[in-house]
């Protein structure tokens, strides 16, 4: 599965409120770019704000250790 996929099924996770499902797959995704300045093209999407998507969902799971975590990373 290329990142680009699991980034598109983070976000429709991330919009019906499936929050752990949307962690999952941007977790996968970040593990796909580890380099911090990549930019997913086709999408225009930054690694900072994969972080952020990724922080947001932690937030609304009341996970605000990690979402800050996710915050202090960009």
């Amino acid at each position: 599965m290329s990142y680009l996929t699991l980034f598109t099924i983070g976000l429709v996770r991330f919009e019906v409120e499936d929050y752990e499902g949307a962690i999952a797959r941007f977790t996968k995704t970040l593990e796909f770019l580890p380099n911090a300045k990549q930019v997913i093209v086709q999408e225009d999407i930054t690694i900072d704000e994969l972080y952020i998507y990724r922080g947001v969902a932690y937030s609304y799971k009341g996970e605000l250790d990690q979402a800050i975590a996710d915050y202090t990373i960009i």
